[in-house]
């Protein structure tokens, strides 16, 4: 049998109450309000099959191969066009990198800006998903009471 040896840092992560709550997502009556788990009938599914077919019938050749890390250049480029035009937010010379979602977002920046022993002020309660990414960069965590 195969002994496995993990990081310190992977070990101080502790079990994610997200995680454990996704198994009662399908009970009737259950709503979850932690985990991410929207109400599937606020899909749009619809416009979703249009825009899927669209870009499979045109782009299906950049849509299904691995892109840059940054993400899609034209979509890069719209997004920071309209944060510029439309919110006021950026400058001509920004750049912006697209996302899988918020946690990719908060590991990214965690990765960028956390050093072992840095210690990171989070409100409490906080988002387990960042206080794990957090803990796992090293970073030690202070929680600040929030109303």
């Amino acid at each position: 049998m195969m002994n496995y040896v993990f990081s310190d840092e992977i070990n101080m992560i502790g079990p994610s109450p997200i995680r454990a709550s996704v198994k009662y997502m399908g009970l009737p009556g259950y709503i979850s309000l932690g985990s991410g788990s929207p109400d599937a009938s606020t899909f749009p599914v619809e416009e979703f099959k249009e825009l899927c077919s669209d870009i499979l019938d045109n782009l299906s050749g950049i849509a299904l191969q691995y892109n840059n890390s940054e993400g899609y250049g034209p979509l890069r480029e719209k997004v920071a066009a309209r944060l510029k035009d439309e919110l006021g937010i950026g400058r001509d010379f920004d750049q912006c990198c697209i996302m899988t979602g918020g946690q990719q977002a908060i590991d990214l920046t965690a990765k960028i800006f956390i050093n072992p022993g840095d210690t990171v002020i989070c409100e409490k309660p906080s988002f387990i998903g960042a206080m794990n990414s957090f803990r796992a960069y090293g970073a030690k965590l202070a929680g600040i009471p929030m109303d």
